[in-house]
């Protein structure tokens, strides 16, 4: 059966004003007696399932008559050319033109050939692969117009489908050379630097008679180029150098892509951030095409380190920019980037970032740890060391709900009361197991507030648990360099400290009153906790102590508080 199957008939009407098939008009001729016209439509049938067809014919005074009936695909076999396209329009340079033809059939057959013919030449068999066949039939350049048709046959020769389309050739002496496209087009901005030249030409060239010449105008910044080799986001050394340049030549070579019809200029160095390339191109001594593009602007690279406290670099962690959604995983050394491969329109802009490293714990045996990092435009911004915990695998997580009103940490040795609080963790839960671990302060990667600064903290994991309300805090008081004297020593408050998400340091949240009997801190007064990341408490001097005990009287707030103690 043919593809698509072609409708013919005809219609007799002496005054006939047009003819339609499911309401898309179509081309009718006259046939034999002057009332009668004949006319043939192609329809795209599908296997199995019923198509209604429409005809439809009137006459200039508006009479119209209307018949409908049913078709239905007698096979499934549906043929696809691939190449030549509908309508193609070929080029030879002589009187015969190798047509290279692929087609792919589909449907339930197996045992079938491929053949295809043009005009009313014999078909020729196609290689087969599967359900794909190609092959190369020989058309007559001296013609314009031909026809190209696919046969699928049986094992007895019988035509089980077949379809044609038609094409053009053209005798390629009589067309003036033209660049149909170039790559990178004509006016294009946000072009990548080490971009090569692409010209796609309407027929085959002699690469002896073709001449390109590049020339580049930048003034600015560009990154100083690296050895051969080098991975940009592994070295130290990436500076940048100015450069001048008007309308310097761009040194480089040419290459021609089988078929002749498609030639590439590669550079020998890449062009300059921001700068602009303008193109000639001639062919056999005359100019056929002009054409100039942008470079993207100077990218915004942004580089770091991530090891545990212990200044050990860490490999396979996940480091993650929530406001440009971009996501790097560290490598063998602990070296992570970003912007490093990213196009021009993944740019990174630049401003103030949340960096996320082991987001959502998904390193089970680390810690995560948030930090800001400020981003300057076109410039490589480094990091520097970001140092997330090893969790202690002999503390279990434990699940801890603000509804059961308390929750009974680290052994006994932090107690949040949670009845007038609520919490909400990272994936959006109001409850979750937490995992808790004493720290020392030289293992906090956070800056803290002077001189509210502890000797050590308890880190709460995962980051980014937020408090809202009201939570009072019973935080057992260790030993300092082996024994417990200090705790007569201090006074009757300590400073509690805490996580501020905003500038992400540990900074003053509340007054804790000590006491002696059960080497404990309970908090006094209000606790303005924002996170759980972190909760310890500072020794304060003696002249600062009327301070928090006006906190705990409720006499000043936290901000006359941080205020009084800093003086």
């Amino acid at each position: 059966m043919q593809q698509p199957f072609v409708l013919r008939g005809s219609v007799t009407e002496t005054h006939l004003a047009g003819v339609a098939v499911n309401d898309q008009p179509v081309t009718v001729t006259p046939h034999g007696t002057a009332d009668t016209w004949s006319f043939s439509v192609g329809l795209s049938l599908v296997s199995g399932e019923d198509t209604l067809i429409e005809l439809s014919a009137w006459d200039f005074a508006g009479h119209r008559t209307s018949t409908e009936f049913i078709m239905q695909l007698g096979t499934d076999l549906v043929i696809e050319i691939i190449s030549p396209a509908a309508g193609a329009k070929l080029v030879s340079e002589g009187d015969q033109l190798d047509l290279t033809v692929t087609a792919r059939v589909s449907g339930s057959a197996t045992d079938y050939v491929f053949k295809a013919g043009v005009d009313q030449a014999a078909p020729v068999t196609l290689n087969r692969s599967g359900d794909t066949g190609n092959g190369l039939v020989i058309v007559d350049a001296t013609q314009p117009g031909h026809t190209l048709t696919l046969f699928v046959e049986n094992s007895t020769g019988d035509t089980m489908a077949h379809r044609s389309q038609a094409f053009t050739v053209v005798n390629g002496s009589t067309i003036p050379l033209e660049i149909e496209k170039q790559e990178p087009a004509n006016g294009q901005a946000g072009v990548e630097p080490n971009e090569f030249i692409a010209f796609y030409f309407n027929k085959p060239i002699d690469p002896a008679l073709l001449q390109v010449q590049v020339r580049e105008t930048a003034h600015g910044l560009i990154y100083n180029t690296l050895e051969s080799g080098a991975d940009i986001t592994r070295l130290n050394d990436i500076k940048l150098i100015e450069v001048h340049r008007d309308q310097k030549d761009v040194p480089g070579g040419i290459s021609l892509l089988p078929g002749d019809t498609m030639a590439a200029f590669y550079p020998e160095r890449d062009f300059a951030y921001n700068g602009t390339v303008f193109v000639t191109v001639s062919y056999d001594g005359a100019e056929i095409y002009r054409s100039s593009f942008k470079i993207r602007p100077l990218p915004t690279f942004i580089q770091g380190f991530v090891a545990d406290q212990f200044m050990t670099p860490i490999p396979g962690i996940e480091v993650y920019i929530p406001e440009i959604n971009q996501t790097a995983i560290t490598d063998t050394e602990g070296n992570y980037g970003f912007g490093f491969g990213n196009s021009a329109q993944e740019s990174i802009p630049g401003g103030r970032y949340r960096v996320i490293v082991n987001p959502n714990l998904k390193n089970k045996s680390f810690g995560a740890l948030e930090r800001w990092i400020n981003a300057k435009q076109g410039r490589l911004n480094e990091v520097g060391i970001t140092a997330i915990p090893i969790l202690n695998p002999d503390e279990p997580f434990r699940y801890i709900d603000p509804d059961s009103g308390q929750a009974v940490l680290a052994r006994g040795d932090l107690v949040l009361g949670m009845s007038d609080a609520a919490l909400f963790f990272p994936d959006g839960r109001n409850a979750g197991s937490v995992h808790v671990q004493f720290m020392n302060i030289e293992h906090i990667s956070y800056p803290f507030v002077p001189p509210a600064v502890p000797h050590w903290l308890f880190a709460i994991q995962p980051a980014g648990v937020e408090v809202s309300g009201e939570i009072q805090l019973i935080i057992k008081m260790p030993p300092l360099y082996g024994s417990s004297d200090y705790i007569n020593r201090i006074g009757g408050h300590v400073v509690l400290v805490g996580f501020d998400p905003d500038s992400m340091s540990i900074v003053p949240i509340g007054v804790g009153a000590v006491n002696t009997a059960t080497h404990t801190v309970e908090s006094v007064g209000p606790v303005h906790m924002k996170r759980l990341d972190y909760i310890g408490y500072a020794v304060v001097g003696e002249n600062q102590l009327p301070d928090l005990e006006a906190y705990a009287r409720d006499e000043i707030g936290l901000s006359r508080l941080i205020l009084n103690i800093a003086q």
